[in-house]
């Protein structure tokens, strides 16, 4: 009966990631998409027989940056959560996530994979930008 209840979970759990309203997905150590919940594949258009071929595109875009690129996986590969904001062009729009990364440790205690979770703050930013300019030029 235990044994039924730990698969009715891990089900249950397994649903509501993949159903969330948030983007969720798993890297492996060369940021390579190995999984993603269905809003991140809705949200980024991409062909799911073609997901284990991309990175992430907010990854491609703090890559560019190569120390913080570097501060972030050293976080990552001390198994530490690291949280922040990425951002990338998208269509010529710049997007902005907020996004925490959790590593997923083997038997060893060694990262072998992360768990992404992203929100698109792309629009709440865009708000606090433009009350900010209202405050300050009183227009």
């Amino acid at each position: 009966m235990e044994d039924q209840m730990e698969i009715h979970k891990d089900q249950f759990l397994s649903r509501a990631i993949s159903q969330a309203a948030s983007s969720i997905f798993m890297i492996n150590r060369m940021s390579k998409i190995v999984w993603a919940n269905d809003f991140f594949i809705n949200q980024m258009g991409i062909d799911i027989e073609k997901i284990n071929e991309l990175y992430p595109p907010s990854f491609n875009e703090i890559s560019k940056n190569r120390e913080e690129y570097k501060k972030l996986w050293d976080i990552l590969f001390k198994n530490e959560i690291w949280m922040g904001e990425m951002n990338f062009l998208d269509n010529d729009v710049y997007k902005v996530f907020q996004t925490i990364i959790t590593p997923l440790p083997d038997k060893k205690g060694n990262p072998a994979y992360f768990l992404v979770m992203q929100n698109d703050v792309t629009e709440e930013g865009n708000r606090n930008k433009e009350i900010w300019y209202r405050i300050v030029t009183g227009k």
